[in-house]
């Protein structure tokens, strides 16, 4: 479909089941959550939580610098914000908002948290130095910041 909606389809008939939110410019991250019952999805630097089952907005967070999003646990997300270049962590269910540590990226493509919540593991990419393209690494790092290591993706 063109209408700029996120769709959720039937995938042996290829009917429309339910369709979330107005519309979307430019999607840079969806999501699904650990249970499957909700998925958050990063558009226009902003941050939009649906419930599957009912096609509620449940949460949006609205930073307009926004790029990337992963899920920590089924009630909070982790969320990059390219502006400041934080780490937050936002809870879908009291709507806080904890800045977690500064990551000096210019982008985080993918935030995946580990099932104890003490690991986060980022694939960043750095800015283009010397003309060459920009390259990607995963890197692995704590609650706090603290990088536990790197491994280098070309």
């Amino acid at each position: 479909y063109k209408d700029d909606k996120l769709s959720l389809f039937n995938a042996r008939t290829g009917q429309v089941i339910r369709s979330f939110g107005s519309s979307f410019y430019q999607l840079e991250s969806l999501v699904l959550s650990p249970n499957g019952d909700r998925f958050a999805a990063v558009s226009d630097g902003s941050l939009y939580v649906w419930d599957i089952e009912t096609g509620q907005s449940i949460f949006s967070e609205t930073v307009r610098s926004l790029t990337s999003a992963g899920w920590q646990d089924n009630d909070s997300i982790l969320a990059f914000d390219s502006g400041t270049r934080e780490l937050l962590e936002l809870d879908v269910v009291s709507r806080e908002r904890t800045p977690m540590f500064s990551a000096p990226y210019k982008r985080i493509v993918r935030i995946v948290s580990s099932e104890r919540k003490d690991r986060i593991a980022m694939i960043v990419e750095y800015d283009k130095k010397h003309n060459l393209s920009p390259f990607h690494e995963l890197v692995v790092f704590d609650r706090q910041g603290r990088s536990y290591g790197f491994i280098q993706l070309h």
